[in-house]
């Protein structure tokens, strides 16, 4: 995902991937990935499958509380009111 966001959508994360045997890889997103996970902010569940383990992540409780504050220090007043109508429905 992060890899097709980078390039497809050129968002500029700055992440730099090589091809690998499952898909592009990069180290650097593991290591933040590692750093996340280390810190409660994102969740690891390992999953075994015929060909290799695949990684799934959530946001942990810790992830969750620390996205919704970003996005309240992002949105204005008219945004909130939307958000808060959503929510009581």
């Amino acid at each position: 995902m992060v890899f097709l966001l980078q390039k497809e959508k050129n968002l500029p994360l700055n992440y730099t991937f090589y091809p690998y045997q499952q898909g592009p890889l990069s180290f650097e997103l593991i290591e933040d990935i590692n750093s996340l996970i280390s810190n409660g902010f994102i969740i690891e569940k390992i999953i075994q499958t015929t060909y290799a383990p695949r990684h799934d992540y959530s946001l942990s409780k810790i992830g969750q509380k620390y996205v919704e504050r970003v996005i309240e220090k992002k949105m204005d007043s008219r945004d909130k009111g939307k958000v808060n109508a959503i929510n009581k429905k």
